[in-house]
């Protein structure tokens, strides 16, 4: 056999080899693509559930906002109060 007999090739301008890894690289980036998008559905489903704890979480910070000005505004009258009770002690230990 004799060294100058050219390799198979498609229409002998194409070596198979080339062929073969295109369709590699190509297999390799549709695979890639479809991990990417499955990753991304993942995450895009994560992010709707976090911003439902957010909302949650918010009307959660009002209700506590809320009962926070309450408390404080009994004890403002508790101190009152308190003040009133000591004014009239001091002034009948007079």
């Amino acid at each position: 056999m004799s060294d100058d007999k050219p390799h198979w090739t498609l229409d002998r301008r194409i070596p198979l080899a080339l062929i073969l890894a295109i369709f590699l690289q190509s297999g390799s980036a549709i695979w890639w693509a479809a991990g990417v998008s499955g990753r991304l559905g993942v995450l895009e489903r994560d992010e709707s559930r976090v911003e439902a704890d957010v909302r949650i979480n918010e009307r959660a910070i009002r209700v506590l906002e809320t009962g926070s000005a309450r408390q404080e505004e009994r004890l403002n009258e508790i101190l009152r109060l308190v003040q009133a009770i000591d004014k009239r002690l001091n002034q009948s230990n007079r």
